[in-house]
C-alpha cells in the first residue's frame, strides 16, 4: 500500500490532494486497528485472528485491481492501514502461542526474523521497477504475499502443533 497514494494521484490521473484523503484514511484505519485485532484476538485466538487477518487484508489489497470506484479504495486503504497496525500484536501473540514450550530457542531467533521485516519494503522498491510502474500487478503481489503468510502461518502451526 506504500504507491497506494501515487496509484491513485498519478495512474489513476486524480490529484495529490485525492491521494492525501486517502492517506488520512489509512491513519484512521491504523489508529482503530489495534483495538480490532486485540478484541479479534480475545474472542477467536491469535491463531485463528491472525488467519482471519491474512485473509482479509489478502483481499483487501486486491480490491484496487479490480476497479478504481471510490469504494473500491476506500474499503482496502481503511482495511489494510487497520491491519499496517494491528496486524503485529497478533503476530507476537501467535509467535508467543507457538514458542511457549520453547521459549528459549525463539528469543534466539527473534533477532533474524527482525532482519526479515526489513525485506519488504525493498521487495516492493525492486517490484516497481522490475513492473514498470504497473500498479494492478503490484497490489495482485502485495495479496499473494498475504496469501502467502497465511499458508505459513498454517504449516508453522501444524508443525507445533505435532512438537
Amino acid at each position: 500500500m506504500i504507491f497506494l497514494v501515487h496509484f491513485i494521484a498519478r495512474g489513476l490521473g486524480q490529484s495529490l490532494d485525492t491521494g492525501a484523503e486517502y492517506w488520512v484514511l489509512f491513519g484512521l484505519g491504523a489508529i482503530i486497528g489495534p483495538l480490532l485485532s486485540g478484541h479479534l484476538a480475545d474472542r477467536a485466538g491469535f491463531g485463528l485472528a491472525l488467519r482471519l487477518a491474512f485473509l482479509i487484508e489478502a483481499f483487501a489489497v486486491a480490491l484496487p485491481a479490480f476497479s478504481s470506484g471510490p469504494v473500491w479504495l476506500i474499503v482496502p486503504t481503511v482495511v489494510v492501514g487497520a491491519f499496517t497496525s494491528g496486524i503485529l500484536p497478533l503476530v507476537l501473540g501467535r509467535v508467543h502461542e507457538l514458542l511457549r514450550p520453547r521459549r528459549a530457542r525463539g528469543a534466539r531467533r527473534s533477532p533474524a526474523s527482525r532482519s526479515l521485516r526489513h525485506s519488504p519494503p525493498t521487495a516492493c522498491r525492486s517490484s516497481s521497477s522490475v513492473s514498470g510502474g504497473n500498479y494492478l500487478l503490484l497490489f495482485a503481489l502485495g495479496s499473494c504475499a498475504l496469501v502467502l503468510a497465511r499458508v505459513v502461518d498454517l504449516v508453522v502451526g501444524a508443525i507445533g502443533d505435532r512438537s
